[in-house]
């Protein structure tokens, strides 16, 4: 969560990877995304699965790289809130991609390579890049120009399971 008034966050001098606050959030959309998907086709909840996976890999993605920020309790003087964000703020996958450690990038672009379902395509970065539209798309499908045929269900799955287990592998650490 990010503050109100970043004028008055104090970003830590050093952070988790995984941050905590963001991969919690990411877990539960992709349980979300997980008992969404089990539904048998016609169950009519088809977008808000897409929405739920491309948001826990948006998150996941952001939960290597966001930094703790504390931000002062005005109800509690001397106290503060502790929140999460980013250095550089972006919904984009590939940019957040970008922004990870070289030991999380590396070891996602081994696992797409592994992948039988993602493997067509040319990286980490290309599949990110291919899957970021469904984050729109499943919210407008309505809309001319989106698709949420064109990456695939498969591979989709793939891709959420892919990137949670990715981050749940590597070794908590901090960070400065």
């Amino acid at each position: 969560m990010s503050p109100t008034n970043s004028s008055t966050a104090d970003t830590r001098d050093h952070h988790d990877i995984p941050n905590p606050q963001v991969l919690d959030a990411a877990d539960q959309f992709r349980n979300g995304f997980q008992l969404l998907a089990q539904q048998p086709p016609g169950s009519g909840v088809l977008l808000p699965a897409l929405q739920c996976g491309a948001i826990a890999i948006e998150l996941y993605l952001k939960s290597l790289s966001a930094r703790a920020q504390e931000v002062p309790d005005t109800s509690m003087p001397g106290l503060v809130a502790v929140y999460a964000g980013m250095e550089r703020p972006s919904h984009l996958f590939g940019e957040l991609f970008d922004q990870a450690p070289a030991d999380a990038k590396a070891d996602i672009e081994r696992r797409v390579t592994a992948s039988s379902q993602l493997q067509r395509f040319a990286g980490a970065r290309l599949v990110l890049e291919a899957a970021g539209p469904l984050f729109v798309a499943s919210r407008y499908p309505f809309e001319a120009g989106r698709r949420i045929d064109e990456f695939g269900w498969m591979a989709f799955k793939e891709l959420v399971v892919l990137i949670g287990d990715a981050v749940h592998a590597l070794p908590p650490r901090l960070v400065t």
